[in-house]
C-alpha cells in the first residue's frame, strides 16, 4: 500500500510541475527581427539579410553542396561590453518553419568565420549558413556568445534592413 501512495505523489508532482513549467516554445519568443540589434551576453547582434534556396556555399575549393537547401543569415556582430568577444560558428542555431532545430554548417571558406575574437569597438559581419531539408525554411535564428549561454531569438520572417 505505501508503495502505491509513493508512486501516486510523484506522478501528481510530476503532472504539477509539468502543468506550471513553460513550453521551450514559450520560454523562448523571439525578442528581435530582421534589422533590429538584439543582445545575448557580451555580444549585439543585428541581422541583415536571409537568403534561403542555395544549393551550395563556399568558393573555390571549399565549396559545400546542400543536403537539402543552405540558408544563409547576414549579421553585424558588435562587443557589447569593453571586453573582446569570441564568435563561434558552431554555437549559433536556427529553428525552421516545421519547428526543426538545426545547427550551423561550419564552411572553409573566408566568407564563412568558424571562429572569430572582435575588439570592442568594431563590428563585423558575419555569415552563417544552415543545411535544412528543401522545403523547411529557417524562420528563427538563434544567437549565442558562448555554447553556454540562453541565446536571443531573431523572428526572420519579420522586420527588414535598409542599410548597406
Amino acid at each position: 500500500m505505501r508503495k502505491t501512495t509513493k508512486l501516486t505523489s510523484a506522478l501528481t508532482i510530476t503532472a504539477l510541475l509539468f502543468a506550471v513549467t513553460p513550453s521551450a516554445e514559450a520560454k523562448n519568443k523571439p525578442s528581435g527581427k530582421i534589422g533590429a540589434t538584439v543582445a545575448d551576453g557580451d555580444m549585439s547582434v543585428q541581422v541583415r539579410k536571409v537568403q534561403c534556396g542555395l544549393k551550395q556555399v563556399g568558393s573555390g575549393y571549399f565549396v559545400e553542396k546542400a543536403l537539402g537547401q543552405f540558408c544563409v543569415v547576414t549579421f553585424a556582430m558588435t562587443p557589447s561590453k569593453k571586453k573582446p568577444v569570441s564568435y563561434f560558428s558552431s554555437s549559433q542555431k536556427a529553428i525552421t518553419k516545421a519547428g526543426y532545430e538545426a545547427e550551423s554548417k561550419t564552411i572553409l571558406s573566408d566568407e564563412y568565420k568558424s571562429m572569430l575574437t572582435v575588439n570592442p569597438g568594431t563590428s563585423v559581419l558575419l555569415k552563417v549558413a544552415f543545411d535544412v531539408g528543401p522545403k523547411d525554411p529557417i524562420v528563427i535564428a538563434e544567437f549565442h556568445d558562448s555554447m553556454f549561454s540562453g541565446g536571443v531569438q531573431v523572428d526572420l520572417t519579420k522586420g527588414s534592413y535598409k542599410g548597406k
